[in-house]
Formats: structure tokens, C-alpha cells, sequence
């Protein structure tokens, strides 16, 4: 605060009211310094006070007493919450100055004091600038470190998980389950193409049989015809057991297992056909047979039936089970003849 003995009532009312108006301003300025009108209004309140109550004689009736040195904190500007800039420093140079000044001084010394304060002002403004952008610039350092900081982590991270990824022991497990499960596939797809191929040449073999069987029914339907044609029967297997002949012409073939034929000869020209390679021997195959050829023996059974016994073998007659037996029943072993593979009874 600016303080001064005034020597008279009236110019120390005045003084006051010029004081007072003058310490609003510097409040003012005080809680917002960056505002252009707030810096205005603190110049036009202290020129006013510097001016209209001029130091030494106002109206030839005040005076400033007192001042000296060790006034100045008293009449310095209380500007504690204006760290930035030492405006009551440079009132109480101002005041000092005019209190050792004669009193005469004018009204331009002033002014330049006036005008020292606005730069001091724009001064503050400026400082007050610059720590804000530097306050921002720091900042900004600090945010920028800040993500390098977190982009470096993060790229540790990524590295480590590489480096795990890598060396997980379960991926060697998966990769060789799929690559078990890769040689089954192939294994088992070669299986099933050589079955597959297997089953092509069955098939082929199939076809050809079956080219073979249809060629030689169409041969057998063709010799069936030829024995129609002479009225005669087409030929029969013999079956195991009993056969008996029709009233037709039958051919009879001999079969494996041992047989019966009855009424052989009787109502038709039957023949049983053994095959050429055969002799005929009517001797007791017990003892007349000759191991060197196939024989046709003929005996006469129990009930005076002719037997027709048949050799697989040449040794046959030395090993009796290599034989195949038909029994012609009712026909007598006189009446049998073998020729060209043909037996008949006349």
C-alpha cells in the first residue's frame, strides 16, 4: 500500500480516494494479470495518483512527510500474489525519487513513471506467456516420452511373445499329430486304392467269365438242340443216389460219387457216358487189374444188377476208394457194352 501523512483533511481525502482506486486496480490486476483492460485500468489508477496528488505540494497545502529509506515497504505495492514481476518495487523507486526530488517536479516525471509501469506490465504479460508455453512444451515432453516409453514395452512384449511362441512345446506336439494324422490319411487312401484296384481286376475277370459262360451255353443250347433234333434227350448229370430213366432217350454223365439208374434201357435207347480213355475189363478188379490204364470193370451185385466201377486213377484197382460205382439196376452184365466212351445195354 501507498501511505503518506497528509497534512490536511481535505487532500487527505483526496489522496485516499485516489489510493483506494488505485489499490482496486492493483488488485484486479493482481488475480487476472493477462487481461488487457485489467493491465489499462492499473495504469490509469496509478498516472492518477502519481499526477493528481503531485509529491511535495498539492495545492500548496499537502506535503509528504516522513519518507525515507526505510519506508519502503510501507509505500511499496503489495504485490505478494505477483511473483512474476516486482511492480512495488518500482513504486517505491518512483516514490523514493520524488521524495528526495525537489518539490517542483513535473508533471513529464511522472509520465515516464507511468509509462515505466505499463512496460513493466507488458513485461509481466509477456513472462507469464512464456511460462505457460514452456509449462506446455514440457508437457508435451513428458506425454512424448511417455509413449515411447509405452512403445518400447509394448515391442518387448511382442519379442517375448515370439519367443514363446517359438519354443512352445505344445506346437511340436500339434505339428507332429497332424503329421500322424497326414501319413494315416495317405496310408489308409493307398489301402483303399489297391482294394480298389483289386476289385477293378476281380471285376474284368468277372466280365470275361461271364463272356466264357454265356459263349458256352449258347454252345450247350446248341448241342441240346443236336439231341432233340434225333430225338434224343439232353444229357443229366448224375446225381449221388438213385437216377431212373424216362421214357425218352436219356444220356446219362457220370458224376463223382458213387449212383443208382433204374430202368436203364428199358423203355428208351439209354446211355451213360463215361469218357474215352476207359478199357473194359470184365475180370475181378481184386485181382485182374492192370495199374497201368484206366479200367472199366463190370461185376454183378448180390441182386444180379450190373455194377459199373470206375477207375480215377490207373492204380485204382490196387487202392479200392479210388473209385466211382454206378449200379444199372435190373440189367444184366451180359447185355452191357462199352464203345467210344458210350455204355449201353441192348
Amino acid at each position: 500500500m501507498l501511505r503518506a501523512a497528509a497534512t490536511t483533511a481535505a487532500t487527505a481525502t483526496d489522496f485516499g480516494a485516489l489510493n483506494t482506486a488505485y489499490q482496486n486496480a492493483l488488485q484486479a490486476y493482481n488475480t487476472s494479470s493477462s487481461d488487457t483492460g485489467t493491465q489499462a485500468n492499473l495504469v490509469s489508477a496509478y498516472t492518477a495518483l502519481v499526477t493528481g496528488f503531485t509529491i511535495g505540494a498539492v495545492n500548496s497545502a499537502v506535503t509528504i512527510s516522513g519518507i525515507n529509506s526505510d519506508d519502503a515497504t510501507a509505500i511499496a505495492i503489495d504485490d505478494s500474489a505477483d511473483t512474476g514481476l516486482a511492480i512495488g518495487a518500482e513504486v517505491f523507486a518512483l516514490n523514493a525519487a520524488a521524495a528526495t526530488a525537489d518539490s517542483t517536479a513535473t508533471a513529464a516525471e511522472a509520465a515516464d513513471a507511468a509509462a515505466a509501469l505499463t512496460d513493466a506490465v507488458a513485461l509481466h504479460a509477456t513472462a507469464t506467456q512464456a511460462d505457460t508455453a514452456a509449462t506446455a512444451a514440457e508437457g508435451a515432453d513428458s506425454t512424448a516420452a511417455d509413449a515411447l516409453k509405452g512403445s518400447d514395452e509394448f515391442n518387448a512384449l511382442v519379442t517375448a511373445y515370439h519367443e514363446a511362441d517359438d519354443a512352445n512345446p505344445l506346437l511340436d506336439k500339434l505339428t507332429t499329430a497332424e503329421n500322424a494324422i497326414s501319413n494315416e490319411a495317405k496310408t489308409g487312401s493307398q489301402d483303399k486304392i489297391d482294394a480298389l484296384d483289386k476289385a477293378v481286376t476281380d471285376l474284368n475277370v468277372a466280365q470275361t467269365n461271364v463272356g466264357t459262360l454265356a459263349s458256352l451255353n449258347k454252345d450247350i443250347e446248341s448241342a441240346v438242340k443236336v439231341f432233340t433234333d434225333h430225338d434224343l434227350q439232353a444229357p443229366v448229370s448224375l446225381a449221388a443216389g438213385a437216377n431212373s430213366a424216362t421214357a425218352e432217350s436219356d444220356i446219362f454223365l457220370v458224376g463223382e460219387a458213387d449212383s443208382t439208374i433204374a430202368n436203364f434201357g428199358l423203355l428208351g435207347t439209354d446211355s451213360l457216358y463215361i469218357g474215352k480213355g476207359f478199357t473194359l475189363n470184365t475180370g475181378d478188379i481184386a485181382t485182374a487189374g492192370n495199374d497201368s490204364v484206366l479200367e472199366a470193370f463190370l461185376s454183378t451185385n448180390g441182386s444180379g444188377d450190373t455194377v459199373v466201377t470206375l477207375e480215377t486213377q490207373p492204380w485204382s484197382s490196387s487202392a479200392t476208394d479210388a473209385v466211382v460205382a454206378i449200379t444199372l439196376t435190373g440189367v444184366a452184365a451180359a447185355n452191357v457194352t462199352l464203345a467210344d466212351g458210350f455204355v449201353t445195354a441192348a
